[in-house]
């Protein structure tokens, strides 16, 4: 068996300490698995895009508009993320048609 640490189920690491080799075994899984947005999200990456929605917020209303909720989905997945995608999930989360979701009442 040796020292060697495998990772099944990466999104349930974070419980017991997300480790460099979960998060790398995660990444390369994302990479090479084509999967749509939302099933790239997983816990700790929800986490992560809580942040980077918030921080896309830069005019603190509490919301996000789609240009921003775009730059918050790429910090948090990756630049290869295609606008079309990204669209697709906020116009989801957009059940009033406002243009704009915020992180509270939506998610």
């Amino acid at each position: 068996m040796g020292n060697e640490l495998t990772c099944q189920f990466p999104t349930s690491c974070y419980a017991v300490g997300y480790s460099d080799e979960c998060r790398r075994a995660e990444e390369m899984l994302v990479k090479r698995v084509p999967l749509k947005l939302e099933q790239k999200l997983t816990i700790v990456k929800l986490q992560m895009f809580q942040e980077h929605f918030n921080a896309a917020d830069d005019e603190h209303k509490d919301a996000v508009t789609m240009t921003q909720f775009r730059r918050a989905v790429r910090r948090t997945i990756g630049d290869h993320v295609i606008d079309e995608d990204a669209d697709m999930v906020f116009m989801k989360v957009d059940t009033y048609d406002s243009g704009i979701i915020s992180w509270e009442v939506r998610l």
